[in-house]
């Protein structure tokens, strides 16, 4: 199994309080902006937003990647660390805001490894694609939180 390790980062036009309420929902699932590219099912009684809380995973891309997210570690406005237990990638994820000049500079380490024959054999095209996911969901956050001001 190849192991994807990569960071995406972008800036955000917002305070990290109102960009992680924003995220945490769409982690949760009770938001759609990140659509069509990528979207959260909580699966259980326990939030994504609370140590323990499990989510499903589709991405809307080659192959269609679903995987499973459970909740370790939630820093309120600052930080969130899971794992990802089931499904095409195995490994940790974890989210990082800080304040950058009036905005939000957020980050994603993705640190995996493929779970399917598929994903193994082109590895380096899944990082470049998920790097583009995590790109349009970026814009995708900046301009919802326009939209909403």
């Amino acid at each position: 199994m190849p192991k994807i390790d990569v960071t995406d980062e972008a800036i955000i036009e917002a305070a990290p309080p109102l960009v992680f309420k924003v995220l945490m929902e769409e982690l949760k699932g009770a938001k759609n902006w990140w659509m069509p590219h990528w979207e959260a099912k909580p699966r259980g009684s326990v939030p994504f937003s609370e140590p323990g809380g499990v989510i499903d995973i589709t991405v809307h891309r080659i192959g269609t990647p679903t995987f499973t997210a459970k909740s370790l570690e939630i820093v309120k406005d600052k930080s969130l660390k899971a794992d990802f237990i089931e499904g095409d990638f195995l490994g940790s994820g974890e989210w990082k805001l800080e304040p950058f000049e009036g905005n939000t500079r957020i980050s994603f380490r993705f640190n995996v490894k493929t779970n399917r024959l598929m994903y193994s054999l082109m590895y380096p095209i899944v990082q470049r694609i998920h790097s583009g996911v995590m790109k349009q969901g970026y814009k995708s956050l900046n301009l919802f939180l326009k939209s909403a001001r």
